[in-house]
């Protein structure tokens, strides 16, 4: 991976895991060795300099994922997203309605809508336009851990076909959610 491109690498509680989130074209990740779990800090990979830190989240961040260049959201087991932009000191918009950790957040194709899994067995989507989710889908039995979206729909290689979201959890394999039309 070349160092223009943004890698994100994330902290779970007292353990470190590794996983990297590349997005083309910036020159910042985000760092694995942060002293504060609850701290994303953003590193610019070529010179190893750190150019911002979010300590927005009271407890450990358990994943990131960028929407553009500038902007990320950021989920943890204090049951918060928060979306940042680099440059500002408080996050632009936070998001609550999981009673439990959130595990795993992905936006879609464009950046408009957040998804995001929880061990409170939930998957939720949310949109910058609005406060409270637009879409709390409970028919799970387990925690959900990961989620993913399709590449199609408006602005994708696949512009004709429906955004479909993944899930996965230990229960019984894999899920999923389709959106015939768009939000």
């Amino acid at each position: 991976m070349s160092s223009r491109h943004r890698k994100v690498e994330i902290q779970k509680q007292n353990y470190f895991k590794t996983a990297l989130f590349p997005v083309p074209t910036f020159n910042l990740f985000r760092s694995l060795l942060s002293p504060h779990p609850q701290t994303t800090i953003i590193w610019d990979a070529s010179s190893g300099h750190c150019t911002q830190q979010f300590a927005f989240h009271s407890a450990p961040a358990l994943d990131v994922d960028w929407q553009t260049n500038n902007s990320f959201a950021s989920c943890s087991t204090d049951q918060c997203i928060h979306v940042c932009q680099l440059g500002q000191d408080k996050p632009i918009k936070s998001f609550q309605g999981h009673t439990n950790e959130v595990n795993a957040i992905k936006w879609d194709p464009q950046g408009n809508l957040l998804a995001s899994c929880s061990d409170d067995m939930t998957l939720k989507i949310w949109s910058m336009r609005q406060d409270t989710c637009v879409h709390d889908l409970q028919a799970h039995s387990k925690e959900i851990y990961t989620i993913k979206w399709s590449p199609t729909g408006p602005g994708t290689n696949n512009p004709n076909m429906n955004l479909i979201l993944a899930r996965g959890n230990l229960a019984k394999g894999n899920k999923i959610c389709q959106r015939r039309t768009p939000m």
